[in-house]
């Protein structure tokens, strides 16, 4: 699966780490509003940069898009790589990676045959919602990371 990175901070380089523990996933690109962390991310792993979260999802030679930015953007995204897939007969995946349940998301995109969606989040978290997996909506929820006590 190749996959296209929409962001280029902290959760972004997780989830590259991530993805390339996973035999088979192939990260071929990642999109960055800021010049600096998206070209420090995309000589790391080797991926061409682009300016636009847009030209990431209309290209043909991703599978998957995997959105780690601010709340506010999941929908959008998640939305215009739904239609740049729509007409092709491959299926997309949208990963959602945030502290809280990409529920919004999730709403649009539930039961779209031409799309998995996929959301990492922690719980409980607000909206408390998430924790179950239906039909092309698949949730996985994850502790808070807590500060140890030595």
């Amino acid at each position: 699966m190749r996959i296209g990175v929409v962001g280029s901070g902290g959760r972004a380089a997780a989830c590259l780490e991530g993805f390339a523990a996973v035999e088979g996933c192939e990260p071929v690109a990642v999109s960055a509003r800021n010049a600096a962390t998206g070209s420090k991310l995309a000589r790391r792993y080797g991926l061409e940069l682009l300016g636009d979260w847009r030209e990431l999802v209309q290209r043909d030679d991703v599978d998957a898009v995997a959105i780690t930015t601010f709340n506010d953007s999941h929908g959008p995204i998640a939305i215009a790589a739904l239609e740049a897939k729509a007409s092709g007969s491959r299926k997309t995946a949208v990963f959602d990676f945030d502290v809280h349940h990409g529920n919004g998301t999730e709403d649009i995109l539930a039961r779209q045959n031409c799309i998995e969606f996929f959301s990492i989040h922690q719980h409980p978290a607000y909206p408390g919602t998430g924790t179950k997996s239906f039909d092309n909506c698949h949730n996985y929820t994850a502790r808070p990371n807590l500060p140890r006590e030595d």
